[in-house]
């Protein structure tokens, strides 16, 4: 049961593909070393687990939470610690190869008490807005990260961003990371944003959080967004 069939990439995704995780596996590697964990080793008992997970679904025999604890909460840690770095080196890397625009100003932000960073685009419509949430797996991933990203879909809509920078497992478990990004919506609309203007939307974990974003914001009674975005959530 492949995760991804490469075979099935069109070339120029492929090469895109592969560039990326190049860039990731380099990071991963000098952060590793550097903080003295045994990347290889951590590598092969995930890789068991992944393959006793695949064979529990086909089969039906078996419990996947038997595999829960394959890697102990101090080797989760270090995990989040290396890829994370490492997604924070990709989004580095790609930014110095292709820089943003001169016109665009990146702003940090306290949205309601989560951090979150404006990405503000000349000739947009300011009273519209993209509130995004990145991915990542809900351990990985940031609006730096994400940036070249979303930068280059607000400028295509015509509209500014808020980046979210919501709370990450396993440091911050569930529902503090949805917890978040509801806020960040209460938050432009306190800010004056009309509901009808913003968008949500997000990729991966993101769309995920978009989801949980929406569930949220119609238990609370309060308006809906006026459309979401939800990638592969």
């Amino acid at each position: 049961m492949p995760v991804l069939n490469k075979r099935l990439l069109r070339p120029d995704v492929k090469k895109l593909q592969q560039r990326s995780q190049k860039i990731i596996t380099k990071g991963a590697l000098e952060i590793a070393e550097k903080e003295g964990v045994d990347l290889i080793k951590m590598f092969l008992i995930i890789a068991e687990g992944n393959k006793r997970f695949y064979e529990i679904l086909e089969s039906g025999e078996g419990k996947t939470e038997d595999l829960y604890d394959l890697i102990n909460r101090d080797q989760m840690k270090q995990l989040a610690k290396v890829f994370r770095g490492a997604m924070e080196y990709k989004g580095k890397i790609l930014q110095e190869q292709h820089p943003l625009s001169p016109d665009v100003k990146i702003e940090d932000v306290d949205a309601g008490g989560v951090p979150a960073e404006w990405q503000i685009s000349e000739g947009v419509d300011e009273d519209k807005i993209l509130l995004y949430f990145h991915g990542g797996g809900h351990v990985l991933g940031s609006p730096m990260s994400s940036r070249p990203y979303t930068v280059e879909i607000g400028k295509a809509a015509c509209v500014n961003v808020l980046s979210v920078d919501y709370a990450l497992a396993p440091e911050h478990p569930f529902p503090e990371g949805p917890n978040d990004c509801f806020t960040s919506y209460k938050w432009l609309l306190a800010q004056g944003y009309k509901s009808e203007n913003i968008i949500i939307g997000g990729a991966s974990a993101g769309g995920n959080m978009t989801l949980a974003t929406l569930i949220k914001i119609k238990e609370e009674g309060i308006a809906m967004p006026k459309g979401a975005i939800v990638l592969s959530p």
